[in-house]
């Protein structure tokens, strides 16, 4: 362990309150993850090797939207931290309740297409959050109030990515 570094932190909801059962996850920039549950007072332990990482907290409830370290609008904008051996870094985060996006993929044949990815973008282009749809083709999306660019694309052809209409999400 003292060749490790570690993360540690509560996650809350906007009110202050602790949040159990909540994952959060260190990602190196190969994008291999550290994960954590957060206990029954919200706390996580995230013991990594050195390095570079980006910290996120989710539901998978998908009660709340998912938080990037420092309150970042996307993954790829939150901040990267460095952590040398046996140092030890606090991450908290909160979590506001979030806005659920529904639907189905079907093929142009209206086959229930599943394993698809359906992305909300930010309307600066960054991606906010994704999910892969079920094997119905249906997915739930869990985003914060706001505008977003929502997108449906398969990682095999003959796919190509369909965009929906930008929609306002309010409290």
């Amino acid at each position: 362990f003292s060749q490790n570094a570690s993360f540690i932190g509560v996650v809350r909801n906007e009110a202050g309150n602790a949040l159990g059962d909540m994952t959060v996850q260190a990602y190196n920039p190969a994008g291999f993850p550290v994960t954590a549950l957060t206990d029954s007072q919200g706390r996580y332990l995230l013991v990594v090797s050195p390095g570079t990482y980006r910290l996120v907290a989710y539901d998978n409830a998908g009660n709340y939207a998912v938080n990037f370290h420092g309150d970042a609008n996307s993954f790829e904008t939150s901040e990267a931290i460095n952590v040398t051996a046996a140092q030890q870094v606090t991450v908290n985060f909160t979590l506001q309740p979030g806005r659920p996006v529904r639907g189905i993929v079907r093929t142009t044949t209206s086959v229930p297409l599943e394993g698809a990815v359906v992305a909300a973008y930010n309307l600066d282009g960054s991606r906010r959050t994704f999910v892969t749809t079920n094997s119905d083709g249906t997915y739930t999306l869990t985003v914060p109030p706001g505008s977003y660019k929502i997108v449906a694309y398969h990682e095999r052809s003959p796919y190509i990515p369909v965009f929906h209409r930008n929609q306002r999400l309010s409290d």
